[in-house]
């Protein structure tokens, strides 16, 4: 599916007319049956769907594979999946640390589509100031659901010596 295709749908056919950022591309971080294989190549795919400047939205799904993929590998630890996750969204730690991407072919049929170096996935959506909370007072941080404690309105209610997610 192109840009162009969508871009020549009817929009007479609507109540209202449609925006780009109303259609969600699926990328499984997983990978299964997604461009680019998913994991640290999930790049690949969004690259295609551009966010940013094309407009289309992105469905993440699977987002659990930098902790279920190599929870069970020796010397797995809280600190080594916080780095893992981190280079997912955020890129290296270390500004121009090598990510490996493993490589994937294409589909049977599907040409082949050239990509450059590891891209973290946050690097595909602007960045925006939060809203006013006079005006939107939702908030949410988005928080990772991962941590050393947990508190409930401020008193802390579990410990962990190796941390949790």
């Amino acid at each position: 599916m192109t840009a162009q295709y969508l871009l020549s749908l009817d929009q007479s056919t609507t109540p209202r007319p449609k925006l780009l950022s109303d259609i969600y591309i699926g990328v499984d971080v997983w990978g299964r049956g997604s461009h680019g294989g998913g994991g640290f190549g999930c790049y690949k795919a969004i690259s295609h769907v551009d966010p940013e400047f094309l407009g289309l939205s992105v469905a993440l799904f699977g987002q659990g594979w930098t902790w279920e993929s190599e929870q069970d590998k020796p010397g797995w630890s809280w600190a080594a999946w916080w780095a893992y996750e981190r280079t997912l969204w955020l890129g290296p730690a270390t500004p121009g640390r090598h990510v490996d991407v493993p490589p994937h072919e294409p589909k049977k049929g599907e040409p082949p589509c050239e990509h450059g170096a590891f891209q973290p996935l946050a690097d595909f959506f602007p960045r925006r100031t939060p809203p006013d909370p006079a005006v939107r007072p939702f908030f949410t941080a988005f928080s990772p659901g991962v941590g050393w404690a947990w508190f409930v309105r401020g008193t802390r209610v579990f410990e962990s010596a190796t941390g949790w997610t």
